[in-house]
């Protein structure tokens, strides 16, 4: 693919994160390491700014998936998921681009509930926050 020529956001993409997150922390490093980069910047779901850009969100939605902010419309899930990808590598986007969205959002939330159980999550001194669980 030709990075000088791939499209960049319109806007930059905020992306806000779990950073206790092992499998988390390690995507972010890896979008870190993409040509489009430069259009993203992160936020850990942890920090006070990133819960006041999405304010009115309930803390088990907030706390249990990735959001993408563009434009000031969020994105949360899946959903974010698809924002980001369209600054992935040509392969990566275009795998994206035919992901069914049933798909994409049946798989994000499997790998979203079990995240911490396959790979771990980073404690800060030892103790980690227990994050609430999503209403019945």
């Amino acid at each position: 693919w030709w990075p000088a020529l791939w499209p960049r956001a319109e806007t930059p993409l905020t992306v806000l994160f779990d950073a206790t997150c092992i499998l988390c922390a390690r995507s972010k490093a890896k979008l870190e390491s993409w040509p489009t980069s430069g259009s993203i910047r992160f936020l850990p779901l942890q920090s006070p700014e990133a819960r006041a850009l999405v304010s009115g969100m309930e803390e088990w939605e907030y706390l249990g998936a990735l959001h993408v902010v563009e434009a000031g419309k969020v994105y949360s899930a899946h959903e974010g998921w698809f924002r980001i990808m369209r600054l992935g590598p040509l392969p990566l986007a275009l795998l994206a681009a035919a992901t069914p969205r049933w798909l994409a959002k049946r798989g994000y939330a499997w790998i979203a509930r079990n995240r911490y159980r396959w790979f771990g999550r980073v404690c800060e001194e030892g103790t980690c926050a227990v994050h609430p669980k999503q209403p019945a």
